[in-house]
């Protein structure tokens, strides 16, 4: 058996994250729609004016202070049920001796924040990701399990 070429699973990683981010984006018709995410309850709404859709989310990380990108697991603010999938992301990493994916902080900026959330969305085989801003906080979200709601 031949070894894993890891730089090009990550890119192939990044070129899947950016198809089937494309893909829920057109089949739920979602580009720029209104959207609102709940970390206690690990879910992403997204409003338009025809329908409600719902994704649960889990926090890969958030870009911090002087441009590192701080894994959710590593995170003690995030509630638990917005990191809990990360389990299997750490694991993965340890298992293949990958540092990127067990390191608790990773230098580099958002390019790297973004190899970091398309690996993990990779191995948790997600629909998509989400990036959003809050208080100068980066997050970087991905996104699995996506429904139709009902208006509340």
């Amino acid at each position: 058996m031949q070894p894993i070429d890891w730089s090009a699973w990550s890119r192939d990683a990044v070129k899947q994250m950016q198809a089937r981010n494309a893909r829920w984006q057109e089949h739920w018709q979602l580009k720029g729609a209104a959207y609102q995410w709940d970390l206690d309850t690990a879910t992403l709404t997204f409003t338009t004016p025809q329908r409600q859709v719902m994704a649960e989310l889990c926090v890969a990380g958030t870009l911090v202070e002087y441009d590192e990108f701080l894994w959710g697991w590593a995170n003690d603010t995030l509630p638990a049920a917005a990191t809990a999938p990360l389990k299997g992301v750490y694991d993965f990493g340890d298992t293949h001796d990958l540092s990127l994916l067990t390191d608790f902080l990773i230098p580099g900026g958002h390019a790297q924040a973004l190899e970091c959330l398309a690996l993990a969305a990779r191995v948790l085989d997600a629909a998509g990701v989400f990036i959003d801003q809050c208080d100068g906080v980066k997050l970087y979200f991905i996104l699995r399990h996506f429904r139709e709601i009902r208006p509340q």
